[in-house]
């Protein structure tokens, strides 16, 4: 199918358009009639194409492609394959395949094509592959292309490319990749020196990304061509060629990510933000592809690909008291556009302004920026003065302010982002609060609004002034020198319109000399006594269409004679309905006109410069705009995070808040140094500065609370400078009594002596008592000032960060740890340093809210118990000694005459292996260990330390098995041993030493996290263990020798303790979660062949947190570990004041 009428000239990598006109019709004619005759006997005997080749490049012939395109579609299907081949493969007029493609016009719709959605790109190539396949011949081609021997470089890519394409038409897609893998090695053995150059992979990745899009060597090829041809502009001077490799690969990544390319395809689908680009007839006519956003599941509006100058603005104008935060992409790659001007870094040492009409030259970041880590955190304030009137705006970049400046009364309203097309410009949690004025109407043509409008034509003149008679005017000059020549010129504003949206204007007509006609995209309604005529917008000089600029038609319908005041001001209105653009001229509608899905709803003004000059004013933009913005929690980018934890806020009955500057620092808190420097109380807060040499050195204030369920810990602080040739640090930090002892920091840092950041960290001590230092997320900032925040809700810890005085919170990360109580004193404010370097700080503030808090005295013992299965004779099973106070992971032997378990101090690194009679007699200490288990024969523990060991049960000769791993279980079978590694389960043979995983990909995707202690059934033939995936804890239970017998037994939110035991029918397994009805851990059970809810075990005292456990094999008993209630002395907010 005919896709275009276009013409494209291409010479030696440049494009000569309109101006060379003449040229290209006499090759048109040329190609033409030599197409006529390609299979006569005039060229089958003679070197009539060779004599072409002498007065033009085969290039300029071959590309030629409206000649050819045009001539084969007016064939019949058979005639048409003839002459396609005969031109497209080596043939008697010439002895090379004629590789060559155009891109379409940037903006083609119906008007200007014939099509409603022409192709990005075409070919003959394509159109030969479409025809030989619709007449079954596609065995023809390819024997002709075997039969061909390339005598270059580029006709071997030629020869390759096509045949790859040829593939995708048979039954043999695996010989199609060979095939596409074939050309990817030739292209990356080529240097291309122009798009010329690239002609082969160009339409082998196109063909490959619109009709294959599954395959993965068209993939690896589209890949390739955007990694090291168009990121890194090689060819230079080729951008349009980039801009489009960008748009295959964005489109191939959308399908790869959604299984199909609507996405991609797909206008953004936002409420509130719209996409707009400074598109000019030269970024159009030089064949740039089309911008694209999209917005993702994480509520992230991403520019996938570009044109040029790429902008996303929100929907409604907004001046007055406000202030805009927003996330932004790191690197440069995102700038600002608020209050009419255009900032924001390009790199870490050069920032750019200017309008959306053009840029100004780069002014240097003094001192640069060092970080470039995830994201960039945007905050601008708007400040208007009703007093003095005056209006300023101060823009700041992850803290620090990167410009400040003053506002004109009508100032630009309009906020928002700005990419470039080789970048990724993203923004995500936007939230615009304060109170901002939505004006009822915006003047557009004030002298303060030029950098709103942008000229499209190149080289039109458009101005702003202040005439005589007041209201300031849009003049388009005419231009009496180029008398005769159509000179278009448009006037473009920036926001395109949206449904409901209206402008109104006063122009000045004179007949023949003065009249401004408006546009809508690149639709020009020409104002004519007589009535509308429609004009498609040319690209002048660039168009490399056959469109004249003197095209006009009757726009139709209700089309009206107009009543036009001559030497007069006249009034115009362009209103937007329904996709339908209504036109009204001194208060009487004269048309009506559909638009097409193509036009993007820019408003404008038009004229031809050569014949008329356009005066305008009182340009005013009105819409259906409500009169206040939705609250910053419902906006619709704004992380709704923030807004689910601020509400469960009041609901944290149990307070702590102490205001240093107000209060003192109160008695209740304990400072802490080590290292030396000072703790300075004052007036204006806790002043901490440590000494700038030294090695580790660190002072913290404690608080002594425990707090329990939800809460909110709140630190501000002022004044701060950091700077270390290792780090230098403040940070709040909260630590959990759970078994990884987990401390949830957010933390302000500077390392390297350069690198400013904000982080969000969870250490962690592991089972061999080592620790871990995990950083969840850390991004750039740069601020001196600011709030930490820590909140908990359930078992999840949410990391906050409040920039200067801001109380808009920044969500840093998120992670899954535990519900349980904090530890007394485990809420600290901590400076900290480490190498040369200054860390000083002025702590103004620390606020705790918690479902509950309290002081706690001591610490409760986890003791062992065991207890008859049917909750009877319930009694300790031993008292620790030696300072040990917890008991974990209890198992009995196989012939249930022992008992091994661990004691400690609390903390993996204390903890030791113990070997009991099942009476709680004959200890025995067997060293350093935890979460042992006894091989079937009892001659063997496996336990962690670190990793995964074995030792006899006497404690001798330790073994490591590997060096990763947590929570081991032997098997009743006493072949093999099961062990987390946090993702899947890894099985041990022990004759072997042989290891293989239990979980496939997609049960690791079912189960998520893979907690440690599974638990093997009686039998040996199922085992049992714990997950956790998106918030939600689990119990699985998987075949070790059929992959296929996989079943989640149990799925919630209630929180499950690590440690499975199964009863001896081997369908029944138990363990312990959070019983709602008690509000602690309590053994339960679950039928594995008959799902339910899990059945609480009878004889366990309510208020018991109980936690490992293991049922004896003959099923009679049960020994568990668990902690009976301690006294505790529950805090009470009043007690502050005291």
């Amino acid at each position: 199918m005919l896709q275009s009428n276009t013409e494209l000239t291409q010479r030696r990598g440049k494009y000569s358009f309109r101006r060379s006109k003449l040229i290209g019709w006499i090759v048109h004619q040329i190609v033409l009639a030599a197409s006529l005759f390609s299979n006569s006997t005039v060229f089958a005997q003679g070197n009539a194409n060779y004599a072409l080749d002498d007065i033009f490049r085969l290039e300029v012939i071959a590309d030629n492609t409206f000649a050819v395109r045009e001539h084969a579609f007016s064939l019949p299907e058979d005639e048409r394959f003839a002459f396609l081949a005969d031109w497209v493969l080596p043939s008697s007029t010439h002895h090379q395949i004629r590789v060559h493609g155009v891109f379409q016009q940037t903006g083609m719709t119906l008007n200007a094509t014939g099509q409603e959605k022409p192709q990005t790109l075409v070919s003959p190539l394509f159109d030969l592959v479409d025809v030989a396949e619709q007449l079954g011949r596609v065995d023809d081609i390819q024997d002709r292309i075997e039969n061909f021997h390339p005598a270059s470089e580029y006709q071997c890519r030629a020869k390759v490319a096509f045949n790859a394409m040829l593939q995708f038409h048979t039954a043999d897609a695996g010989a199609a990749d060979a095939a596409i893998r074939e050309l990817l090695t030739l292209v990356e053995a080529s240097n291309p020196v122009d798009v010329d150059a690239m002609w082969p992979e160009t339409l082998a990745a196109y063909y490959g990304v619109h009709r294959v899009p599954q395959s993965k060597a068209v993939q690896e090829l589209i890949d390739f061509l955007y990694a090291r041809r168009s990121q890194e502009r090689k060819p230079p001077n080729s951008d349009f060629w980039h801009t489009q490799i960008r748009s295959l690969y964005a489109r191939s990544h959308a399908f790869r990510s959604h299984g199909h390319d609507q996405t991609f395809d797909a206008t953004l689908d936002s409420a509130d933000w719209i996409p707009m680009a400074r598109m000019t007839d030269r970024s159009r006519g030089l064949l740039r592809a089309e911008d694209r956003w999209v917005k993702n599941d994480d509520d992230e509006i991403r520019l996938i690909t570009g044109h040029d100058n790429d902008f996303l603005v929100y929907r409604l104008p907004l001046r007055g008291d406000f202030e805009v935060h927003a996330d932004i992409a790191a690197k440069g790659s995102t700038q600002f556009l608020l209050g009419g001007r255009l900032t924001g870094p390009v790199d870490n040492v050069r920032l750019l302004t200017g309008t959306f009409r053009a840029g100004k030259p780069f002014r240097e970041i003094d001192p640069p920026f060092v970080s470039n880590v995830g994201w960039d955190r945007l905050r601008a304030v708007f400040r208007h003065d009703q007093q003095t009137g005056s209006r300023t705006v101060k823009v700041a970049l992850n803290g620090r302010v990167i410009e400040e400046y003053a506002l004109p009364e009508h100032h630009s309203p309009w906020i928002g982002i700005r990419g470039w097309w080789p970048s990724h410009a993203v923004l995500r949690d936007a939230r615009i609060t304060g109170n901002p004025e939505i004006p009822g109407s915006v003047l557009t043509s004030g002298v303060d609004n030029s950098g709103d409008w942008v000229g499209y034509h190149e080289g039109s003149s458009w101005n702003f002034v202040t005439a005589d008679e007041g209201a300031a005017q849009i003049v388009g000059p005419k231009r009496a020198s180029d008398q005769g020549i159509l000179r278009e010129s448009l006037l473009c504003y920036q926001r395109p319109l949206l449904d409901g949206d209206s402008v109104e204007y006063e122009f000045y007509y004179v007949p023949g000399d003065q009249n401004a006609h408006p546009a809508i995209d690149r639709i020009a309604f020409l104002l004519r006594p007589d009535g509308v005529k429609k004009h498609w917008v040319t690209d002048g000089r660039y168009d490399a269409t056959t469109v004249h600029p003197d095209n006009h038609q009757p726009v139709g319908g209700d089309s009206a004679k107009l009543h036009l005041q001559p030497e007069a001001w006249n009034r115009a209105k362009v209103a937007l309905r329904d996709d339908t653009v209504v036109l009204a001229v001194n208060g009487r509608q004269v048309c009506s006109v559909k638009l097409d899905s193509g036009n993007r709803r820019t408003f404008g003004f038009f004229h031809f410069a050569d014949q008329e000059t356009v005066r305008v004013r009182n340009v005013v933009l009105k819409g259906q705009w409500p009169n206040a913005l939705p609250p910053p929690s419902t906006q619709e980018l704004a992380d709704p995070t923030i807004a689910v934890l601020d509400k469960r806020v009041p609901a944290l009955e149990a307070v702590f808040e102490n205001r240093f500057v107000a209060e003192g620092v109160s008695d209740l808190l304990k400072p802490y140094a080590s290292g030396g420097g000072r703790f300075t109380p004052g007036p204006d807060g806790v002043f901490v500065e440590l000494p700038r040499v030294g090695n580790y050195r660190t002072q913290r204030l404690d608080l002594p609370f425990a707090i329990q369920g939800d809460f909110d810990l709140v630190a501000s602080f002022e004044q701060l400078k950091l700077s270390a040739d290792v780090y230098s640090a403040v940070l709040l930090e909260t630590q959990l009594d759970d078994d990884k002892q987990h401390r949830c920091r957010v933390v302000r840092i500077s390392a390297d002596d350069r690198l400013q950041s904000i982080k969000a960290t969870l250490p962690k001590t592991n089972p061999d008592g080592s620790k871990s230092y995990e950083i969840l997320k850390q991004a750039n900032c740069d601020s001196t000032s600011g709030t930490f925040r820590l909140a908990r809700r359930g078992t999840k810890v949410y990391y906050l960060f409040a920039e200067e005085n801001s109380n808009v919170f920044r969500l840093l990360s998120t992670a899954e740890v535990t519900d349980q109580v904090t530890i007394p004193g485990g809420i600290q404010l901590v400076a900290i340093c480490s190498g040369n370097g200054e860390c000083q700080v002025l702590w103004k503030s620390v606020i705790v809210r918690a479902e509950k808090m309290m002081y706690m005295p001591q610490r409760p013992e986890r003791l062992a118990y065991v207890m008859n299965i049917d909750g009877t004779n319930r009694r300790l099973f031993t008292k620790p000694t030696d300072g040990f106070f917890h008991v974990g992971s209890p198992e009995w032997s196989a012939d249930g005459k022992s008992i091994v378990c661990d004691l400690s101090r609390g903390t993996p690194s204390t903890a030791r292996v113990h070997l009991f009679d099942r009476d709680g007699t004959n200890a025995r200490d067997l060293g350093a260990g935890g979460m042992p288990s006894l091989s079937p024969d009892g001659k063997q523990i496996a336990f962690n330390w670190p990793g995964i060991m074995l030792m006899k049960s006497d404690g001798s000769e330790r073994t490591q098995l590997t060096a990763n791993g947590l929570g081991v279980h032997w098997s009743p079978r006493g072949k093999m041993i099961a062990w987390s590694t946090g993702r899947n389960i890894t099985l041990y043979d022990v004759d072997t030493k042989v290891t293989r995983e239990l979980l496939t990909p997609e049960q690791m995707r079912l189960v998520g996290r893979v907690f440690w202690n599974p638990g093997w059934s009686n039998d040996g033939r199922r085992i049992a263990f714990h997950g956790l995936v998106r918030g939600e804890h689990l119990v699985a239970v998987a075949d070790p020798d059929d992959p296929d017998e996989f079943k989640i037994v149990h799925q919630g939110t209630a929180t499950i303790y690590s440690d499975f035991t199964w009863f001896p029918d081997n369908r029944t397994v138990a363990f312990s979660m959070h019983h709602a009805s008690t509000g602690t851990s309590q053994m339960v059970s679950v039928d594995t062949e008959s799902p339910g809810p899990p059945q609480r075990l009878p004889g366990q005292p309510d208020d018991w947190n109980v936690y490992d456990l293991d049922l004896s094999h003959d099923g009679k008993s049960v020994i568990f570990s668990a902690e009976r209630p301690g006294q505790m002395i529950e805090w009470a907010s009043d007690r502050a004041a005291e």
